[in-house]
């Protein structure tokens, strides 16, 4: 009976160890993934800042998308997507928070078009 548990407890500990190894690798494309989205956003915003300065206009799209994808992708890069175990789903609390950097970047591309509206 000893035998029968030890090797259960060695499957589960195996299939554990695939989990974590499995999360881990995922986790890093997630974050790879949210450096890549934050320099195209950052990359938008400074084609946007370059075209404001030297011919004093701005492209509507840039200004719209730049900031939301700037902020998305830090908060991606930096947190990942964490899976609650209980439910095998990103946890609230990641959600969340890209809602939140995603709602600043709308907000700041929304103060930036009144800016530049001259409003």
């Amino acid at each position: 009976m000893a035998n029968v548990s030890n090797e259960i407890e060695t499957q589960q500990e195996a299939a554990r160890q695939r989990f974590l190894t499995a999360e881990r690798t995922r986790q890093a494309k997630t974050r790879v993934a949210g450096i890549k989205v934050a320099v195209v956003g950052g990359l938008l915003n400074g084609v946007n800042v370059v075209v404001v300065v030297t011919q004093g206009r701005y492209f509507i799209l840039t200004t719209l998308l730049g900031p939301p994808m700037m902020f998305f992708g830090i908060w991606l890069s930096v947190f990942g997507q964490p899976i609650d175990p209980r439910t095998g789903r990103p946890a609230k609390w990641v959600i969340a928070g890209t809602v939140g950097a995603i709602a600043i970047g709308a907000a700041l591309s929304i103060l930036a078009i009144v800016v530049l509206n001259g409003g």
